[in-house]
């Protein structure tokens, strides 16, 4: 294709078909040495005017017609069929003839037709461009088209009039590896200015070509529009994984700090008298690390890293469940509009995920109007197909029941719209809001397995689209927790925790509860400890981050020593499914996520050590 489009562009000398110049009086001005040869091979005369052959009137008439496109059609010279273009160069009263031999490749003529055509018929942006005074040679319809100006306008102009983002200088030095042939293409990004004066991006193809005495280049334009807006949105999925690590990661530090923090405080509460005056102050702790909790958990929901326990839901029921709780958050001046649609699928999912995302939603419009509008809740299936995902990256195909969630608020302006569901990021005043409800449910649906858009447009409002994935089939529901039975703390639990402050606060808890504890700040020193004191130990504490020995290695150390031995992870943030698989495979027997209530660890690690009483270590 580009030793074609060379032929066509390079003129005229070294061209291996006829190429001439025709004034419209009929008077030749430039024909190759091809043309002359052609003729003598084809046994004809030699005039070379047979290749353009009319009176001064149609000459004239032809020179316009090729001003809006150029004319190509087959000629009969004798026994040969040529592929004629002819083309009106920004000479004035002067055509230009192009000429193929097409006689031995007539059968592939469709091919030809398009191949030799596509000056004009591509719908990327071509061009062809003076060398020396950069002006427009030639453009394709599709230019026309893109830029909004007539045929007439472009010949009058430069590259430098489309190109705002060149000046002279720059597009002379752009141009210079070509010129001096260290190049021999430039591939390249900008942006293309139209008439109205908008921009689009683009990408650039240019090479140069030289023939008897004149050079000039040629350029095919990709609009990468669509490209730039899938570039973009990947980009932000990226951002958002990666926040989410961070979030996870600060949520897991956190989440140690506030063990310490709440298991001191049950401490020191149980100490006092019930009338001693500090217990308010206790009180207020306890609280304020409680609403801390809320904040981390708000984190990992976002991270992915809190702890579900899917089960199958009916969705339309679910979130009629879940309307009745926003009903009570929502002003009476504030109307919800019901569209669930009848028969829609199933869904895979914890049901407090799905109170979390139409709440936050919910609650998320209700400040957006200020208290007063219409919020509309509906439900629907859908089908997604690749023509989605190539538009949209961050989703998949299948089936999928979308969830949306609509206001009648005031928008949201687009500068917001790509941080939208960033944690912490708001745009209410201070003390207004944590800026975490969006982004709960960022992670909500992530966490699932599906993903949420968002459309606004200043004054028009907002719509949320939650995309869950369908359940295929029904699954038993999740088994409920019976009640434990109290009974007296005695036994051994070895606590393996790195957390010098969750370490001991965890160790006095269980401690004054009744129990023996071991510690062990590290994987190593819990396999020390189970080869020294192994036949005391009646439950393993086992935080999963630690230093030095991964969680799969303590594991596997654990289960050599002792095969039957419960263990009970903890963490401040951890995988969802990781845990699951741990626990459906009878490696661990327990996991408790960070921040616990003491009482919760109590009953736990009650239930664990009674599960197993007397069974083989």
């Amino acid at each position: 294709m580009g030793r074609q489009l060379a032929h066509l562009a390079s003129f005229p000398a070294q061209n291996p078909y006829p190429v001439l110049e025709m004034g419209t009086d009929g008077v030749v001005r430039f024909a190759n040495a091809a043309t002359t040869a052609t003729l003598a091979r084809l046994g004809l005369d030699p005039d070379v005017r047979q290749f353009l052959p009319g009176d001064a009137e149609q000459l004239e008439r032809l020179r316009q017609q090729c001003e809006q496109y150029p004319q190509a059609e087959e000629l009969v010279l004798g026994k040969a069929t040529f592929y004629r273009v002819i083309m009106a160069p920004p000479e004035a009263a002067t055509l230009r003839v192009y000429a193929v031999d097409i006689t031995e490749t007539k059968t592939a003529q469709s091919q030809q037709e398009r191949y030799l055509s596509m000056l004009d018929r591509s719908l990327n942006e071509i061009y062809v461009f003076d060398e020396e005074s950069l002006k427009f040679v030639y453009v394709n319809g599709a230019a026309l088209h893109n830029l909004g100006y007539s045929l007439a306008e472009l010949q009058q102009m430069t590259p430098l009039d489309i190109k705002p983002a060149f000046t002279r200088p720059s597009f002379e030095e752009l141009l210079q590896p070509l010129r001096d042939g260290t190049r021999e293409v430039l591939v390249f990004e900008t942006v293309h200015r139209r008439k109205d004066g908008t921009t689009y991006p683009v990408e650039v193809h240019l090479q140069r070509f030289q023939g008897d005495g004149q050079t000039s280049f040629l350029v095919f334009v990709n609009d990468i529009t669509d490209r730039k807006r899938v570039q973009a949105q990947l980009l932000q999925s990226q951002k958002m994984e990666a926040v989410g690590e961070l979030a996870g990661g600060v949520a897991h530090d956190f989440n140690n700090m506030l063990t310490g923090i709440l298991g001191n405080v049950a401490i020191v509460k149980e100490s006092i008298s019930l009338n001693d005056p500090l217990r308010e102050n206790i009180d207020a702790i306890r609280t304020a690390a409680e609403e801390a909790a809320n904040l981390t958990r708000g984190l990992l929901t976002f991270s992915r890293g809190a702890m579900i326990q899917p089960v199958a839901l009916d969705t339309n029921a679910s979130v009629e469940r879940t309307l009745a709780v926003l009903t009570q958050s929502l002003p009476a001046s504030v109307t919800i509009v019901n569209k669930l649609q009848p028969g829609v699928w199933n869904v895979f999912m914890d049901q407090s995920q799905m109170t979390q995302i139409l709440l936050n939603l919910g609650v998320n419009a209700r400040d957006s109007m200020e208290g007063r509008g219409t919020l509309t809740v509906g439900t629907r299936n859908t089908v997604v197909d690749a023509a989605y995902v190539q538009a949209h990256p961050f989703a998949r195909t299948g089936e999928f029941v979308v969830l949306s969630v609509a206001d009648t608020g005031p928008g949201i302006a687009p500068e917001a719209l790509q941080h939208i569901f960033e944690p912490f990021f708001t745009t209410k005043p201070v003390g207004g809001g944590t800026g975490l409800g969006l982004s709960i449910v960022y992670g909500a649906a992530h966490q699932i397995g599906g993903w949420i858009t968002v459309q606004s447009d200043p004054g028009q409002g907002a719509l949320f689209e939650v995309y869950l994935p369908r359940l295929v089939g029904q699954l038993p529901p999740a088994a409920v927790a019976r009640r434990a039975v109290a009974r007296p703390c005695i036994g051994t639990v070895l606590v393996v925790e790195d957390e010098p402050v969750v370490s001991a606060v965890v160790q006095a808890l269980l401690s004054r509860a009744g129990y023996n504890v071991l510690v062990a700040a590290d994987g190593a020193s819990a396999v020390h400890a189970l080869e020294a004191h192994g036949s005391d130990v009646d439950l393993i504490l086992l935080d999963m981050t630690m230093p030095g020995m991964t969680t799969e290695e303590i594991l596997a150390e654990v289960r050599r020593l002792y095969p039957m031995l419960p263990v009970l992870l903890t963490s401040g943030y951890t995988s969802s499914d990781a845990v699951k698989h741990m626990l459906a495979d009878g490696i661990v027997q327990g996991f408790l996520a960070k921040p616990y209530e003491t009482q919760v660890l109590f009953a736990t690690v009650a239930r664990l050590m009674r599960t197993t009483e007397g069974g083989p270590r």
